[in-house]
């Protein structure tokens, strides 16, 4: 084995051009390679359900939000590809805290085989959603994937313990 690559860098030292073409080639196919894989580590996928998310300013009532999910529960009920909705008022998925200015909903899609129509498609239907819930007045309201794995995404977070290994003692720990 190393006397093949002693001979392989022998010959590419000696050869600056096939030394150059390689490399060319090899670039050319990573970067057509790069064109094949997936943008992200765990792309989105359809899993037959999302997530919606309504903030209202931080002295909002429950009442008003109660009003804006309503808004925002007619949207969503009206989205191509959504059999069922579950709204929550008053609770931050994201941040896990019970609150009065916001809430939460859980959007239950219709089977993968009813939904043939390119607006029915997942990414479409996200899409729909959060053009539509742009629009609600007072507030914002979005729509999210959940993490392809669950535990694992934005709003499932990872527990860390940095080690200060120079001194040996623990310098900081949490949650991100």
């Amino acid at each position: 084995m190393t006397n093949g690559y002693v001979s392989a860098c022998r010959l590419l030292i000696r050869k600056p051009l096939i030394a150059i073409l390689l490399l060319v080639g090899v670039t050319i196919f990573t970067g057509m390679l790069g064109k094949r894989v997936p943008g992200s580590f765990l792309p989105d996928e359809d899993q037959g359900y999302f997530y919606a998310q309504v903030i209202l300013p931080d002295a909002a009532s429950l009442q008003r939000t109660d009003e804006v999910m309503r808004q925002a529960e007619e949207i969503l009920r009206a989205t191509p590809g959504v059999e069922y909705v579950t709204t929550v008022t008053g609770y931050n998925f994201l941040t896990g805290v019970n609150t009065t200015h916001s809430g939460i909903f859980f959007i239950t899609l219709k089977e993968w085989g009813y939904r043939k129509a390119p607006d029915e498609q997942y990414t479409a239907i996200l899409k729909h959603a959060n053009s539509e819930l742009s629009k609600i007045p007072g507030g914002r309201a979005f729509a999210f994937s959940p993490p392809a794995i669950p535990g694992i995404g934005t709003s499932g977070g990872v527990t860390f313990i940095l080690q200060d290994r120079g001194q040996g003692h623990l310098v900081s720990g949490g949650e991100c």
